[in-house]
């Protein structure tokens, strides 16, 4: 079982730290080792990636497995001396951690919205879009600018919007939330995309896309129902019951 008071953080010099991997990642490193079960491959990528801060983590997709191991031996290739993490070649697999702890403290609520995100169905994106409101998306604002003021004030743009934002700041954590709101626009998007093709998005000359309307509204709602849900702790209640209120509906 994992354990509830888990470090969430290693400094580079202790050679632990954390792997995610999803579930479908060919090939993958640990898979179903056991605790305790040494892994070792060539030195040579793709290495084994781990790293030193739990808000380093990125889950490109999702759902995976987290772990803490031990780095044994280290590649030849390393980042740069201020990366938060190590390209190991060696590992010792420490425990099996949930996969929500990416996410902060709410995160099995979090990690239940993730999993929903692949299986959207067209009639659950309009619920969606219909629950795009400015109370919503000023709650996502607000909540950001709180989490900023607290964490990185000096990364506070005067006159910025934060509606849709997924990343922020200078700091070692970019939101609230991890990686969570990467992740689901990522998930979002490949869904979307599997719905409705192309046709879903806008392209400028440079190639760059970006979702039309409605789809566009239904993941601004969506954002918020991650955000209420995850970080209740920047949110005015009134904000939080905007936020969420979708919620239920994709539920049912």
């Amino acid at each position: 079982m994992p354990s509830q008071n888990h470090p969430l953080s290693f400094p580079k010099i202790s050679h632990q730290g954390f792997v995610y991997e999803a579930d479908i990642d060919q090939p993958a490193h640990i898979g179903a080792a056991t605790i305790g079960q040494v892994i070792t491959q060539e030195n040579a990528p793709p290495y084994i990636v781990v790293d030193h801060h739990i808000d380093n983590v990125l889950p490109t997709r999702w759902p995976g497995r987290l772990w803490h191991v031990r780095i044994l031996a280290v590649a030849r290739d390393q980042p740069a001396s201020y990366a938060n993490y190590t390209r190991a070649t060696s590992i010792e697999v420490c425990e099996a951690l949930s996969p929500a702890l990416l996410f902060g403290p709410q995160g099995d609520a979090v990690g239940k919205v993730q999993d929903l995100i692949p299986h959207l169905t067209l009639a659950q994106i309009e619920h969606l879009a219909q629950h795009a409101t400015p109370a919503a998306e000023a709650g996502y604002a607000a909540a950001w600018e709180t989490w900023l003021e607290q964490t990185d004030p000096a990364s506070k743009q005067p006159g910025k919007q934060y509606a849709g934002v997924l990343a922020m700041g200078n700091g070692l954590s970019r939101s609230p939330l991890g990686h969570a709101f990467t992740l689901a626009h990522a998930q979002y998007c490949k869904r979307v995309r599997a719905l409705a093709g192309s046709d879903a998005f806008e392209a400028d000359e440079d190639g760059d896309e970006w979702l039309r309307a409605p789809w566009s509204e239904a993941l601004t709602t969506l954002l918020s129902i991650i955000m209420g849900l995850g970080a209740p702790h920047l949110c005015s209640e009134q904000g939080k019951t905007a936020m969420t209120a979708a919620w239920a509906g994709l539920q049912a």
